[in-house]
């Protein structure tokens, strides 16, 4: 144990050279002392000692608190087997019953002053006996052993701030590198959506020009970059589901209240001596007074609290809410549990009370646990001061339980977000290597010397070009405006050669000529403009497509309109262009740009405006 000690003090070292750790035990030190200070101020006249106790209490409670996740919860969360984990236990049981020695000779329950407290600390022999014997007397309904316990809790929930603290830390790095890794998921479908797009302009060409010697290869190029282009839901990683995982913890932090409860109960109840074991459980289990009652109305109360009042409140980004009046609401709703919470107690009091009336053997006792807030009121239901009294000490008792359960919820929340971020981000990584299909279309070319003088073998060196820039782009999170409109009249031009000239064919443009020191996205515009030919355009019927892009100050706008006529070409790509350019414009743009489409039968109309950040 001793060398488990001596390792776990080099690990609580490590941790507190993190700042967010320091920032988590400074805190829960602080409040602490303040807490019991409150707590002591009525009970002492000595200021130096309740100076001196409350620090070494707070002290203590918050080391058991970094000491709890270092050594158990941190074990217990970790996603890499731990083997140590009994010896983790042992050894902080060792140091639990340690920290409760300690208190006993720091924490009095009564006021003394400040030399014999410095005595006593000087001295704790006596103090440390009289524990222990009481501690080994814990059968007997002795209070150590449940001090012990409820001081577990306490360690617990604090040691639970350092594991929400550190899956939040967590869960954001992670969260910034599957949004990089997403954007070069998309980014690697624009290649081969932009090149299938392409080839099918010069699959017909190639037909209209009888080249039939290339067609089956443009054909074959397509269908292998068909091939690699994906839908957002292909990623293989089931959608997160935050209730799941609620109802998941819900149902553990009620296992732990019913133990907590029946322990309790054992503790407050007396035994007849004629009962037998099975009747002893039945009243524990099912007695109204029973710890499976108990344990229900916490579970559902905590789960209530998180759920509808904390996690609404305090876990969700809105900028248009005052702190202020989150913190009323949030009191307002404490209120309305506390009031929920009294009624539930009231109706096992009452039902309690004619158990007792019929003379039934599993009543419960007359002043049971949590009946002394109430049984007055069911005297006098119209004194509404008693009443509101009572809810009062609800209210006041509930806050700290209520938000100690919260951090529970809200660490493991967000541990379990964290493992699905993991998991969505190893699959996304698998899905980024896609062959390099420049080389095939250059492959082409050299094949095919007797195509460098018609039509098509022109469209291919065009298509290579624009392929060029697509490749050089890929690894570029940002380019000049001035390239990325560059790039959409080339491709424009290169649209436009294999349109025949006829009136019943409309292609009006406007770029703008004086283009701002901009950056924008690489290949954002394009797949817009690319739907616009591949649905819009057919030799055989009237149709038209008008795009105007525009610079206004530091925001990009562009009105792209076309007619939708059937396809006689190459499949249909299903829309992932769009569902593609979708998602970078959220990802990389999120409230700083509109998308606006509107669709019929007939036309098909795009508003894009996106404020763009300096060059």
């Amino acid at each position: 144990m001793l060398s488990y000690l001596l390792c776990f003090t080099n690990e609580t070292k490590d941790m507190l050279h993190l700042s967010r750790h320091r920032t988590v035990f400074i805190t829960q030190f602080i409040v602490l002392f303040l807490f019991w200070y409150l707590v002591k101020y009525y009970l002492s006249k000595d200021t130096l000692y309740l100076y001196t106790s409350t620090l070494l209490v707070a002290f203590v409670f918050a080391l058991m608190g970094l000491l709890s996740y270092q050594i158990i919860i941190k074990s217990i969360f970790s996603t890499e087997l731990n083997k140590s984990l009994l010896g983790r236990i042992f050894c902080f049981a060792g140091v639990l019953l340690l920290s409760q020695v300690t208190l006993e000779v720091v924490n009095l329950p009564k006021s003394i002053p400040f030399v014999t407290y410095v005595d006593r600390i000087m001295h704790p022999g006596d103090a440390i006996k009289s524990f222990m014997e009481a501690l080994s007397g814990w059968p007997q309904r002795t209070w150590a052993f449940s001090s012990l316990l409820g001081s577990l809790v306490i360690y617990s929930l604090l040691g639970f701030c350092y594991l929400a603290v550190d899956t939040f830390y967590r869960r954001r790095q992670l969260s910034l590198a599957a949004r990089e890794s997403e954007l070069g998921l998309l980014k690697a479908q624009i290649n081969p959506h932009f090149l299938y797009n392409a080839l099918n302009t010069i699959y017909g060409q190639s037909l209209r020009e009888n080249q039939s010697s290339i067609t089956e290869t443009i054909q074959q190029i397509a269908t292998q970059a068909r091939k690699m282009l994906t839908v957002e839901t292909a990623l293989g990683v089931p959608e997160f589901s935050a209730k799941k995982v609620l109802d998941k913890v819900s149902v553990g932090l009620g296992f732990v209240s019913f133990a907590h409860y029946a322990y309790l109960h054992y503790l407050t109840h007396s035994t007849p001596g004629n009962a037998f074991l099975p009747f002893v459980w039945y009243k524990i289990i099912t007695g109204v007074e029973g710890a499976l009652v108990q344990a229900l109305s916490w579970s559902i109360f905590t789960y209530i609290h998180f759920r509808f009042l904390f996690q609404r409140l305090w876990t969700k980004k809105d900028v248009g809410t005052a702190l202020v009046w989150k913190g009323l609401t949030y009191l307002a709703g404490l209120w309305v549990l506390a009031c929920a919470y009294w009624m539930v107690i009231n109706i096992q009091f009452t039902f309690n009370q004619w158990l007792v009336r019929i003379g039934s053997t599993y009543q419960g006792s007359t002043y049971g646990y949590g009946t002394q807030y109430f049984w007055e009121v069911t005297h006098t239901f119209m004194d509404y001061l008693r009443m509101l009294r009572s809810v009062w000490v609800i209210w006041v008792s509930s806050i700290i339980p209520y938000l100690g359960t919260a951090v529970v919820y809200q660490a493991i929340l967000w541990y379990q977000q964290s493992r699905y971020l993991e998991k969505q981000l190893q699959k996304q990584k698998k899905q980024q290597s896609n062959p390099y299909l420049l080389d095939q279309l250059q492959s082409l070319l050299r094949g095919q010397p007797s195509l460098l003088g018609t039509a098509t073998g022109q469209s291919v060196q065009e298509l290579i070009a624009l392929m060029a820039y697509v490749q050089d782009t890929d690894a570029e999170k940002q380019v000049p405006l001035a390239s990325e409109l560059t790039f959409v009249k080339a491709y424009l031009d290169f649209q436009r050669k294999r349109i025949p000239t006829d009136t019943s064919i409309v292609i009006q443009t406007e770029l703008p000529i004086q283009i701002p020191a901009l950056s924008i996205a690489p290949l954002l515009l394009i797949p817009f403009i690319e739907n616009a030919f591949q649905y819009g355009i057919r030799t055989d019927a009237p149709c038209w497509i008008r795009l105007e892009i525009s610079c206004k100050g530091s925001q990009l706008e562009m009105k792209l309109a076309n007619t939708v006529v059937p396809q006689t070409t190459l499949p249909s790509s299903s829309g992932i262009g769009l569902k593609n350019v979708k998602k970078r414009l959220h990802l990389l743009y999120d409230r700083q740009h509109t998308l606006e489409i509107d669709s019929n039968e007939h036309t098909y109309q795009v508003y894009l405006c996106i404020h763009l950040d300096p060059y």
